[in-house]
């Protein structure tokens, strides 16, 4: 905490020549940018120049101090792995328009060098937060006015986006979202024209690059735009995988509202009682937010708790007793859910080893069985993806799994976590 204090007021010492407000073109004098601070402006909080406080009294930089945001998105939008920002600060409507032009000039390029003439269709959407309406339209000017085809998704949850991208076969996904940063981070996902995230294949390093020198566009056409309406036809899918689901009780937090609201139905269509959660998803006190979770399962007796992240992707699973499950436990509760005879096999094990009578070659021959079916991958944020699934990373669908599973073989969770941990 002394050490966060003078960097602020190190920080504080170098002021700039000239202020300019979060939002606002026109720079300010200093004069006003002090008055605006000791009012308590409200966009002073999204500034990158509120450090610099001047002569202000030491009340007003005690304030500012305890309410300063954090500064791990104020520096490039791009970076090797992701496009992020601070809304209204390094992330504006022009700021992303900026690196979608630039982006455009990267896949146009790409494309004019493929034997094949290749469509300039694209798909766009945003996720729940405030910013991403007003970003997308910066996103959707410019694809206009570079002659792409545009294919708007509105406001929908990352899962349903790749579900419309894979029907859509556009040569071009993008999707307004912060994931599972704060609100006031924002940014962008791009996807190839296979459905594949350019976060995932390594390709933010050269649109980094690329960003070094001018965009110039092809096309001097407006592109043409249109609505489309997918929410309803996902929906109809994500219901299906609820069919064998029998009534259990369930707890549930999830910080993005699409996915939880369907979620939320899907269980009740399914004569499940769902306990919501309320969670404020900060990510700096996420640990802090998993062991409450944690509490709450412990204390309403549910069969499983879910907690889901503000991407509406990352998933987290408890026990009965409120222990998190491994993502490598979790993995392979998703592969014996689409192949129960192994979690049979598991299970019979299982029971062999606690009464003594355990078999080697069994154990070594439900893992070989276990191991070639691998049909699943997880990363360490928590999100799983499931191989011909569509879309392939979707907590919904590992919500259905496994309640399928706890439905089937009617054994708590505790047990089945245990006896796959052993297997």
């Amino acid at each position: 905490m002394a050490e966060a204090k003078r960097n602020f007021v190190e920080i504080a010492a170098a002021s700039p020549g000239e202020f300019c407000c979060p939002g606002e073109s026109q720079p300010i004098s200093k004069s006003l940018h002090l008055a605006r601070l000791a009012a308590g402006y409200e966009l002073c909080a999204k500034c990158i120049h509120r450090v610099h406080t001047g002569s202000l009294p030491k009340s007003v930089v005690r304030r500012l101090q305890q309410h300063s945001p954090s500064t791990e998105h104020a520096g490039p939008l791009v970076s090797s792995n992701e496009i992020r920002g601070i809304y209204l600060n390094n992330l504006t409507r022009s700021a992303l328009a900026d690196v979608v032009e630039h982006l455009l000039h990267l896949v146009e390029e790409d494309m004019s060098n493929r034997p094949k003439a290749t469509l300039k269709r694209v798909l766009v959407g945003h996720d729940w937060r405030t910013s991403s309406g007003d970003l997308v339209v910066g996103v959707v000017e410019v694809l206009r006015r570079w002659g792409w085809e545009i294919a708007d998704l509105g406001q929908v949850s990352q899962s349903c986006f790749e579900f419309a991208n894979d029907k859509f076969h556009a040569s071009l996904g993008l999707f307004v979202t912060g994931g599972v940063h704060p609100e006031k981070v924002n940014g962008l996902e791009i996807y190839d024209g296979s459905g594949e995230r350019w976060s995932a294949t390594g390709r933010y390093e050269r649109l980094e690059a690329a960003l070094k020198v001018p965009a110039s566009r092809t096309s001097r056409q407006s592109g043409h735009y249109q609505t489309v309406e997918m929410e309803s036809i996902y929906a109809a899918q994500c219901r299906s995988w609820f069919a064998d689901v029998l009534p259990l009780r369930i707890a549930l937090a999830c910080g993005e509202p699409r996915t939880l609201k369907l979620l939320r139905r899907e269980f009740q269509r399914a004569d499940c009682e769902v306990d919501q959660i309320a969670s404020n998803f900060s990510e700096a006190n996420f640990s802090r937010q998993l062991t409450q979770f944690r509490y709450q399962v412990r204390e309403r007796h549910v069969d499983f708790g879910v907690l889901i992240r503000s991407d509406g992707q990352s998933f987290h699973l408890f026990d009965e007793r409120g222990q998190e499950l491994t993502s490598g436990v979790v993995r392979r509760l998703l592969e014996c859910a689409r192949s129960p005879e192994i979690l049979s096999q598991i299970l019979e094990e299982f029971a062999c080893a606690r009464s003594g009578h355990s078999s080697e070659t069994q154990k070594t021959d439900t893992r070989l069985q276990l191991h070639s079916r691998s049909s699943v991958r997880t990363d360490d944020q928590g999100k799983y993806w499931i191989d011909d699934a569509c879309p392939a990373c979707d907590s919904i669908l590992v919500s259905a799994l496994i309640a399928s599973l706890l439905s089937r073989f009617e054994w708590p969770l505790s047990i089945l976590g245990a006896a796959i941990e052993e297997g």
